[in-house]
């Protein structure tokens, strides 16, 4: 099981929690935690640094500043998207600025790549597993049963 695919184990899990009961949703419940731990960690690889964090505040404040605004002075939205009407300028303070943050930018690159790489990787988890004749599996929806079949054993 890949870790993208252990993404998706947990949040069916966490969907249909309150459709197991007793033994079961203990073993849930560990494996749940289980799974947290690990995503902990991946999420740590895709977390911005610090320089990250200020080049992204210095792009939005441009953003701001060349932004059309409305008729309460505030920038324009159009979804998430500024609505920027004089490119050519914006796009030049925006090109002095990716070249000061060229490494911070870089380094960016590389964790968002590792990260991806990461989601295809093999999962590091040992599941809390359950024996299938210990539970009653005959009030469990079909859709619910599913993401358990990874800890029940025979």
């Amino acid at each position: 099981m890949t870790n993208n695919e252990m993404i998706q184990v947990h949040s069916a899990l966490t969907k249909h929690l309150t459709s197991y009961k007793g033994r079961l949703a203990y073993a849930v419940n560990r494996n749940i935690n289980r799974i947290d731990s690990l995503l902990k960690e991946i999420q740590k690889t895709i977390e911005p640094s610090e320089e990250y964090k200020a080049f992204d505040s210095e792009r939005i404040k441009l953003c701001e500043q060349y932004a059309d605004k409305d008729e309460t002075g505030n920038p324009k939205k159009q979804g998430n998207e500024f609505v920027i009407t004089d490119k050519s300028a914006f796009s030049v303070e925006v090109e002095t600025l990716n070249q000061k943050y060229q490494t911070t930018i870089a380094d960016r690159d590389e964790r968002v790549a590792a990260f991806h790489k990461l989601l295809d990787d093999e999962a590091d988890l040992e599941w809390f597993t359950i024996k299938l004749d210990s539970i009653d599996i005959e009030d469990i929806p079909g859709d619910a049963m599913r993401p358990i079949m990874h800890f029940l054993e025979d």
